[in-house]
């Protein structure tokens, strides 16, 4: 599947992912992977016994035990006993500690151990230039099989993502990396590898499609852009869509995106997609934040880092990735409503001034001492009409950390 981002070439759009049961020993491809645990005072065991002689070897150098994080990569000399041009071995940590059957630790750890696994292989594919791989799914299961296909499909496909579109020029020393092919290999054919590999490959593309837009600059990246992605999306996922424009706000009076708009010569947008399945199944509604610039308004921000205040629409660009996702699974038993308020926040003649009093959606009034607190400004519009119109039984809203939660939770 492509992403809906089609007009440009990005890694993960072009990677090919397989399942195959033939003999992997015979593999020739550029990179041969496997996980192994590791074990409390012995070495970690590999299913491949020509692999597992060069793992033994690096244990015993103290070099290499199974720990999460580590990997060991090595060039076989013996190609007719391993025709792969290299050997991959990725640590998975101890097993007991995620065994979630015996209460030591929750499934949670391990969904997010195959991903950071799966992303490690990425890595080493793109450091080493390995375009096409095959990995070996692990006989000893902490998940399930089509939870562990799927987590570290999931890692291995968000590992590859690069985002080189304004890169003219590429460094000789440095050529760019790029995964081509992942075959995943088990010794027979089985549905939930195959049931894993397609949900893992649609929740990490929902999450790149977010990348790229997020990645995007803010004079290209706008709110008009924002709603001619949500018409494509609509268009290629089989979903509803409808653009809110500026006149239509004015006429619904929604003061919160209107005042933040005010200083901006891009138009706002409010992108409405729906997926819908039967009025009698419940609604969730997610509602992201798509700021595609935000220089704090009057309250202007300090310039150093202001840049960064392109990523101020992350919370819209997951809520459209998210939708993405739904529109490729089509769940059963649910209607999905993803609303994106997206506009722009810049001084200006006629920008909202703190001590200005708006009037929001609904006609609750609001006096703005900070027009850097402009997210929740455009949130309650969108929260406000997406609830009287499609009265779901669940919201999530989806915002960008404020600087201030450095005070609430810390610098991690």
């Amino acid at each position: 599947m492509a992403s809906a981002l089609n007009n440009e070439q990005y890694v993960e759009n072009t990677m090919l992912i397989k399942h195959t049961t033939r003999d992997v020993e015979k593999y020739k491809g550029e990179m041969l992977v496997y996980f192994v645990h590791q074990k409390n005072k012995k070495g970690p065991v590999c299913e491949n016994k020509q692999v597992q002689n060069t793992v033994r070897l690096a244990f015993q150098a103290g070099d290499f035990s199974g720990k999460e994080g580590e990997t060991l990569l090595f060039y076989p000399s013996d190609k007719g006993k391993i025709p792969a041009k290299r050997i991959l071995v990725v640590g998975l940590g101890k097993a007991e500690e995620g065994d979630s059957n015996n209460g030591l630790a929750p499934a949670d750890k391990w969904r997010e151990n195959y991903r950071k696994a799966g992303g490690r292989v990425s890595g080493t594919a793109l450091k080493t230039r390995a375009g096409k791989i095959m990995v070996v799914i692990p006989e000893s299961f902490i998940l399930d099989r089509q939870e562990t296909t799927e987590y570290i499909t999931e890692g291995l496909v968000l590992g590859a993502y690069q985002f080189g579109k304004y890169k003219k020029t590429v460094d000789e020393d440095e050529p760019r990396g790029e995964i081509k092919e992942v075959i995943f290999y088990t010794d027979k054919e089985k549905s939930d590898v195959n049931k894993g590999l397609k949900l893992g490959r649609t929740a990490a593309l929902g999450a790149t499609v977010a990348r790229d837009m997020a990645n995007e600059p803010g004079n290209v990246w706008t709110p008009t852009r924002f709603a001619e992605f949500g018409r494509q999306l609509a268009k290629s996922h089989n979903l509803s869509c409808k653009v809110l424009s500026k006149a239509n706000m004015q006429r619904l009076k929604m003061g919160g995106i209107l005042g933040v708009n005010s200083g901006s010569d891009q138009p706002p947008k409010m992108v409405i997609l729906e997926y819908k399945t039967s009025p009698r199944n419940p609604t969730l509604l997610i509602v992201g934040k798509g700021l595609t610039f935000d220089s704090g308004g009057i309250s202007l921000k300090p310039p150093a880092g202001m840049e960064e205040m392109k990523f101020d629409m992350c919370g819209g660009a997951a809520v459209f990735g998210a939708m993405q996702a739904v529109g490729e699974e089509r769940p059963k038993g649910i209607n999905v409503v993803g609303i994106v308020p997206t506009t722009e926040n810049l001084p200006g003649p006629s920008a909202l001034k703190p001590g200005d009093i708006i009037t929001i959606y609904g006609g609750k009034t609001v006096e703005v001492i900070n027009t850097d607190a402009e997210g929740r400004l455009i949130l309650a519009d969108a929260l406000a009409y997406g609830i009287k119109h499609y009265k779901p039984d669940a919201v999530v809203d989806l915002a960008t950390l404020t600087g201030a939660v450095v005070i609430g939770l810390g610098h991690h």
